[in-house]
């Protein structure tokens, strides 16, 4: 169902998001600090073993590039299982690696468009990213062709792009929020920002009922 039509509740998807990483604060923590410092610790470990020189700087970029995308699908694996299951574990982390490929291709899509919409006076650009800015938990879920992932998001985000802007911003100065509070608050922040992504996907979707947490919670 494309609910392109439906209201998001910005309310709803932030209270689900603190009540959810509250309830699963040491593996959300866990599985955030893997997936945030893990790439960055690859890419060190790349830089040393394929050296300063133009081609291995471009190597190692690019194959950290690949184990961020990885940590991105895993964290939001994550969100999802918690938001239609109400149980999750680092497992569900490293098993979104199979959705890797179909998420290469079209984060590359994505970040073209994006681009080419910011060279067109900047606004169709952030139109654009909000839009489509639902891609991963698209292929997650299973889909496999890069381009109707963006167009799913395209579809059902129809309606929605200044709340979903608002949301947007808002997970912005979170994040810089948890940045200043020397560096651990992002451990905090982001947690909280994917699992109220998931529920806005969900809401979008037409799973905007109660979360499987809050009925598992009752």
């Amino acid at each position: 169902m494309d609910s392109a039509s439906a209201r998001i509740d910005l309310e709803q998807c932030g209270q689900y998001g603190w009540t959810t990483f509250r309830r699963f604060a040491a593996m959300l923590v866990g599985v955030h600090v893997v997936g945030l410092l893990g790439p960055p610790l690859v890419g060190v470990f790349f830089g040393l073993a394929l050296g300063q020189h133009l081609p291995g700087s471009i190597v190692s970029a690019a194959l950290t590039w690949v184990v961020e995308l990885a940590a991105l699908l895993g964290m939001v694996n994550v969100a999802l299982r918690l938001r239609d299951e109400a149980t999750a574990s680092f497992d569900d982390f490293v098993g979104a690696v199979g959705a890797l490929p179909t998420a290469y291709l079209a984060c590359v899509l994505y970040a073209a468009v994006v681009v080419v919409g910011l060279a067109l006076l900047v606004v169709p650009g952030l139109w654009l990213a909000v839009r489509l800015q639902f891609w991963p938990l698209v292929v997650v879920e299973g889909e496999r062709n890069p381009v109707e992932a963006l167009r799913r998001s395209l579809a059902i985000t129809r309606g929605n792009a200044w709340r979903l802007l608002a949301f947007d911003a808002v997970a912005q100065i979170a994040v810089a929020l948890g940045l200043l509070a020397l560096g651990v608050g992002v451990f905090v922040a982001c947690p909280v920002i994917v699992l109220a992504w998931a529920d806005l996907y969900r809401q979008l979707t037409g799973g905007g009922g109660e979360p499987a947490c809050a009925t598992a919670a009752a």
